[in-house]
């Protein structure tokens, strides 16, 4: 269900537009040498947050399968890399991140894995958000609709249904689909998202 959803999601942005399959290769020889060194901080920091974001994809997948020993391994591993990540988020961002990894952190004495993955899904949701649009290979809400789809997996595998948070998390699914649909470069590819949210 979760890499399906994933997969789904990227199959949409690379179906949007040729734009996004076919993105050009940088121009250095265009930019002076501090526009350079500038783009490529960019990238780096991107690459960084992407990393930070796709260890908690891994944690949530883990928790959605009962496995513990790769929950632990996963919630060490996002505490290893957020002091790498202090000097690429500013600090409201930052401190919402540390604060989401001590949930994370306090569920595991626990062992409650549910609640690990919604702290660990709502990681991802501050990290992809931290991203430069711009540098970008896709629009971030495709990465919001792996968020939407992340949780309502996590929210369904709970022993009570949270019908109140399952309800907002779909309704922000459909505003990024809105979004997405609106950014697709043809009728035709635009027809064939809405074709896709029935799927």
């Amino acid at each position: 269900m979760l890499k399906h959803t994933a997969a789904a999601a990227a199959i949409v942005a690379f179906t949007l537009s040729p734009a996004l399959v076919r993105l050009p290769a940088p121009d250095f020889r265009a930019r002076p040498l501090f526009a350079q060194e500038a783009f490529a901080k960019d990238l780096g920091r991107n690459a960084k947050l992407a990393d930070a974001a796709s260890i908690n994809e891994d944690l949530i997948d883990a928790a959605l399968g009962g496995k513990a020993d790769k929950v632990a391994e996963k919630v060490a591993a996002i505490r290893t890399a957020l002091p790498m990540l202090r000097p690429l988020l500013d600090a409201p961002t930052f401190d919402a991140l540390a604060r989401e990894l001590t949930t994370m952190e306090q569920a595991m004495a626990g062992k409650d894995l549910p609640a690990i993955a919604l702290a660990s899904v709502e990681a991802y949701r501050i990290i992809e958000g931290a991203t430069d649009p711009a540098q970008r290979p896709a629009p971030i809400e495709v990465a919001m609709l792996d968020y939407s789809g992340f949780k309502l997996s996590i929210l369904a595998a709970r022993p009570t249904a949270e019908w109140v948070a399952i309800g907002a998390t779909a309704k922000d699914s459909d505003s990024n689909w809105s979004a997405l649909a609106k950014k697709s470069a043809t009728p035709a590819s635009a027809i064939w998202l809405q074709r896709s949210r029935t799927v």
